[in-house]
């Protein structure tokens, strides 16, 4: 949906809304004195936590071709995931054995952005990388 799209925020002022009605995901359905029946415009993350502390997770080299090598200098890493930039998983990694550092061959990927998701301990950090 388009940022002006007439289906934002549209609504009839004269609906009566029922008792704990909410969006999908929990917002109260008024927005500014109009019940909002409107395109569905959630855009939030389903993480627990989002963490981009730039010290705590290191994504290296960036730009790459080959390889990329994560290290956390604090938490024990759980999982990784590799997505494109439209947000599809190109790969995933569920049991580090090295909880701290792991190497990712990216010599298959296509050039262009991707974005790693790593899990630790009840937190998410997010990185970009770029494949050149």
């Amino acid at each position: 949906m388009q940022a002006n799209s007439p289906a934002i925020n549209a609504g009839n002022p004269n609906y009566i809304v029922g008792a704990n009605e909410t969006e999908f995901d929990g917002a109260n359905r008024i927005y500014n004195s109009i019940v909002d029946c409107g395109a569905y415009e959630y855009s939030g993350t389903t993480s627990l936590s989002i963490n981009n502390d730039n010290q705590t997770i290191l994504v290296y080299p960036n730009p790459a071709n080959a390889y990329v090598q994560i290290q956390s200098v604090k938490y024990a890493i759980q999982n990784i995931q590799v997505l494109d930039i439209s947000g599809e998983i190109i790969a995933q990694y569920q049991e580090i054995e090295n909880n701290t550092f792991f190497k990712i061959n990216t010599s298959t990927l296509k050039n262009g952005i991707y974005f790693i998701k790593i899990k630790t301990n009840g937190m998410f950090f997010n990185k970009r990388i770029i494949i050149d």
